[in-house]
């Protein structure tokens, strides 16, 4: 752990808690969802939200940092406040709050309008106090320009994490990648990784985009896990949790990066592929929450014992070792932890 980082109690799962902290941006949204078991009225999300809920489920401290407008309940965010969240990085401004509609078919989602409202006029601010703190970073998915806006404001930070989406690479990707060359951890999924590094290989993309400068890239594959490789070619991967019913996708990916980075953050700088399996691990069992429940219900009074039980059902720790294959998004992990696809 590097100097100045101290170790408390024991967090969920097995992750330590520190007196470290993450900034955690990103979109804040009110959602409507066809197909998930969303109520009536609209579900608070976002994928600073979700990151949120899943960064303090395993005990770290947030700043959550975006816009909303003068329509949002913030009073439902109340719980994560009650765990550590830090909401004063959420500005009101006068105006309707980013509004998104979707539609799922399994995995496959169709957004059929957003309106991002306020959120698309007036940039995020981070405490001042927060920004030269030299805390840790999640760029949560969202606008490049906005996500540089926030890069931008904070210095000396210890991690950070950039997450987008295959809108923003289609758009926006020049941006994108000079953003992937300031950040630590590059969140993707497969079809984003070809995108962005414009490889159709899978693990020339990633080695691709490693050349660019981060210390590591996630590759998120929904229900079949997770895995990463670092910037030696070391490779670590996981299953995604298995869950008797998916109730609501929406959000899973944020609260799989924000985990990842809480426990990241929580090792300090000095880290291996131990290191990364471990984050890999929590944000695979956090993320299996969002999915079980509408919203983020699924984080609200998540116990200890409920995040260890999900840990321990990943299956037994193997070597952090393995290489990547040619098939297309298939990592050749010899260990109960990749099993074959």
């Amino acid at each position: 752990m590097s100097e100045g980082r101290m170790r408390a109690e024991q967090a969920p799962g097995g992750a330590e808690a520190s007196e470290s902290r993450l900034i955690v941006a990103g979109t804040i949204t009110l959602d409507w969802v066809e197909g998930t078991a969303k109520p009536a009225e609209a579900a608070i999300g976002g994928s600073a939200i979700y990151a949120a809920a899943a960064a303090v489920s395993v005990g770290m401290p947030v700043t959550v940092v975006g816009v909303v407008g003068t329509d949002y309940p913030v009073d439902r965010l109340h719980f994560l406040e009650e765990r550590g969240a830090d909401l004063s990085g959420i500005r009101v401004e006068q105006g309707r709050s980013f509004r998104w509609r979707a539609r799922y078919d399994g995995e496959d989602r169709e957004t059929l309008h957003a309106d991002r409202g306020i959120s698309g006029s007036v940039d995020p601010t981070v405490p001042e106090e927060r920004a030269s703190a030299g805390w840790s970073l999640l760029l949560g998915s969202t606008d490049p320009s906005l996500q540089r806006s926030v890069l931008d404001q904070t210095s000396k930070t210890a991690w950070v994490g950039l997450d987008t989406m295959m809108h923003w690479i289609r758009d926006r990707r020049t941006e994108v990648l000079d953003l992937a060359a300031q950040a630590d951890i590059l969140f993707l999924t497969a079809a984003e990784a070809r995108l962005l590094a414009g490889h159709t290989s899978i693990p020339r993309a990633v080695e691709l985009l490693l050349e660019r400068g981060p210390r590591a890239v996630v590759v998120k594959r929904g229900s079949r896990g997770a895995w990463l490789m670092d910037e030696d070619g070391g490779a670590v991967a996981v299953p995604a949790v298995a869950v008797p019913e998916v109730r609501d996708p929406t959000g899973a990916g944020d609260a799989f990066a924000g985990a990842f980075m809480a426990v990241l953050e929580m090792r300090g700088d000095d880290v291996g592929l131990v290191d990364f399996r471990d984050a890999l691990r929590h944000a695979s069992a956090v993320a299996s929450f969002a999915v079980e429940q509408v919203s983020i219900e699924g984080f609200d009074g998540l116990s200890t014992a409920e995040l260890r039980t999900r840990l321990e059902g990943l299956g037994p720790v193997a070597d952090p070792a393995g290489n990547v294959e040619e098939d297309p998004d298939v990592l050749n992990f010899p260990g109960s932890d990749d099993p074959p696809s």
